[in-house]
Parts: C-alpha cells; structure tokens; sequence
C-alpha cells in the first residue's frame, strides 16, 4: 500500500452540497442532571470531553425518551473541536453535532475524524470563534485521491485497518508481558470476609503539599503536571519549569477543583505538582498495587469534600479512612497487593479475550 507522502492529495468540502458527509445537530441533547438512572445502565451517554471517546457515563434506557442517536456516526463537541466515532445507540450531552455519510464506516471514520479534528484544531477555538453548525459546513480538507480525482475511500479504508492492526499487536504484546510481570492469581479471602478499620492517613504517609500556583509562568516541557482534576489521574499537562519536582511511588489527594475535591491517584513518575493537591509518600514499605487499593480507599472523600468544602492541612493531617486489616490490627498491606494483582489479571485476560474474539472469522 501507498504511504500517504506519495500518495496523490486533493482539497474537498467536507459538508455543505457538494460535500462527502452530512452533519446535523443532536436527537438528544439532554443536561446531566435529567438522566435518569436504573438497574442496568447501559446507554452511553456522550459529552464535549476530549478524553473516553466522549463517553461521560452509562445511563438507562429510561432516557430514550428525550431523544437518541444511531450507532455508526462520528460525534462532534463543539467549543471543544472534539470527534469520536460511535458504534452503538446513545444520547448526548448539549453542543453535539452529527455527522453521517454514504462514504462513512467504522474504518473510513477513524481516518476523517483525525482531518476533522486537526481541521477544526486550526480554524476554531473556545468563546467566539467556536464550531457552530455554519461554520463547520464550510469547512474544507484535503483527502488522498484516486486514479479519477475522486477521494481514494479503498486507501482510506485499508490505511485505517492497518494502522489499527498494528496498534492491537502492540498492544496484545504488552498485555502478555503486563501478564507475566504479574504472576498467577493468588487465593485471598473476599472484601466482605475481611475485618476493617478506621486508619488515619498520616500513620501510613507523610504529606506533602504542591508548590505550583502560577499556571501562566509555566513552560511547556516532558515533566507531568498533576493538578486537582477530576480525570485523567490528575495530569493537567506536560511543564519545564516547575519550582519543584515530586518524587513518584507517592499517592494524590486532590484538595479542592472542579469537581475533583477528595479524589486520589498514584503516580508512578515523578512530576510538578499543583498548590491544590497532596501528595502522600508512604512511611513504609509499599507496592504500587496495595496503593492503588488505598487511592481507591482515599478516593471515597470525594462524596464528603467539595461544594465549598476543601481538603485543608488541618482537615488532612485528621483523616481515617477504613481498611482491611490482618491478625495483628493493622493493615493488611499483603492482602491489598494481592487483591489488586488479581484484579488487573482478571481485566488485562478479559481484554486478551476479546482481541482473539475479534481475529475469529464469523460468518454464516
């Protein structure tokens, strides 16, 4: 196959009349707080984030009543210039858009979606200049083409297949690896079988507050910067500059944010870290899983803090968070690392599963 330098390139309308795909606004566009919730949440429900394919949440079915849309289209956030493609049925979120198309597909969609998206990266931005409805029919892309000047939808089909292929091989060979790092699953008592605690933070970690305050002298760079959010482990973006570098093999604790206040990470690297956020570095020894089974402990604050409530250092230095604990009343450090080992074994075989159930040929 042709790599796209040689391939030859010509400048299309995207929508419009004259254009290869249709966009129009939402069926749905319901607010958040609408949604209904029920016994089986399976309905996704698609935003303006740029992170998740779009996919805020799983709803009910319930909310088919304000309106959905069909599986086998791209969504477009507008304001926000982001696109995914969409397989399945969902409702949305407000300032999503459509789009269609006679020459759209699962394979030809991820190929749009990046010319979409640098497209509308170059032309659009947040506040004034947003991807409105008229705007986005206006605008134009170049396309690789065929023999007959018209778009090359075979290349842009088989570009696509390969590039996925090679990303699944990618990442099944890390999955295996990931899978002989771990080991076998180990035989542990259950959640509901082990005795639990009350156990304050500062008995296990010492705290240590961020130093970054100042986004706007900040440099862009390769040094993590871990701030308050509420997604993404926290990680705001990439900085040079920072007025101190955190260890790693710690655990965050957003303070206050968006959203994000009681929320708890690990982080594995060292990074900057935001003036909204505590970092806790263990007083003993520690594996990254049985952290990670603490972040998710820790991470049950979220429903106490926030909505004007913040995470002072006061309030940090008092908090007990409950635990499982061995024979001798303390935490049951093993157990944690055990529980999380299996845990991500369990998911990473599942994932392995499914990509040899995507190899299998099905037919009739």
């Amino acid at each position: 196959m042709q790599s796209l330098e040689k391939k030859a390139w010509k400048k299309f309308e995207v929508f419009g009349e004259n254009g290869f795909l249709h966009i129009v606004a939402t069926s749905s566009s319901v607010d958040s707080i609408r949604l209904k919730e029920g016994s089986e949440n399976i309905v996704p429900y698609i935003t303006r984030s740029d992170l998740q394919n779009g996919v805020t949440r799983f709803v009910s079915t319930d909310n088919y009543q304000f309106g959905s849309d069909e599986g086998g289209c791209i969504t477009v956030g507008l304001d926000t210039q982001t696109a995914f493609y969409q397989p399945h049925r969902f409702i949305t979120g407000q300032n999503i858009h459509i789009v269609t198309g006679a020459l759209l597909d699962k394979n030809t969609a991820l190929f749009y979606i990046t010319i979409l998206r640098n497209q509308m990266k170059a032309k659009f931005n947040w506040g004034g200049n947003g991807a409105t409805l008229g705007r986005m029919e206006r605008l134009e892309a170049l396309l690789p083409v065929n023999e007959s000047d018209e778009i090359d939808i075979q290349f842009v089909k088989n570009y696509s297949r390969n590039t996925l292929s090679v990303m699944e091989k990618r990442y099944r060979l890390w999955l295996e690896s990931r899978l002989v790092d771990l080991g076998d699953v180990t035989e542990i008592e259950g959640l509901s079988r082990k005795k639990w605690r009350p156990i304050p933070i500062i008995k296990m970690f010492r705290l240590v507050r961020g130093k970054e305050g100042n986004m706007a002298r900040l440099l862009k760079g390769r040094i993590p910067l871990v701030s308050a959010r509420n997604i993404n482990n926290g990680l705001k973006g990439f900085i040079e500059n920072p007025k101190k570098i955190i260890a790693g093999h710690c655990i965050t604790l957003n303070n206050d944010g968006d959203g994000g206040a009681g929320l708890a990470y690990y982080q594995p690297s060292k990074m900057a870290l935001d003036t909204h956020v505590t970092a806790l570095f263990p007083k003993y020894a520690m594996s990254e899983f049985t952290m990670l089974f603490i972040s998710k402990c820790l991470s049950g604050l979220h429903e106490f803090f926030g909505h004007g409530l913040s995470i002072s250092n006061k309030r940090a230095e008092k908090i007990k968070i409950m635990l499982p604990i061995n024979v001798n009343n303390e935490p049951d450090y093993i157990f944690m690392e055990h529980y999380v080992k299996n845990s991500m074994i369990k998911k990473y075989r599942q994932y392995l599963d499914f990509l040899e159930e995507k190899q299998k040929p099905h037919g009739g």
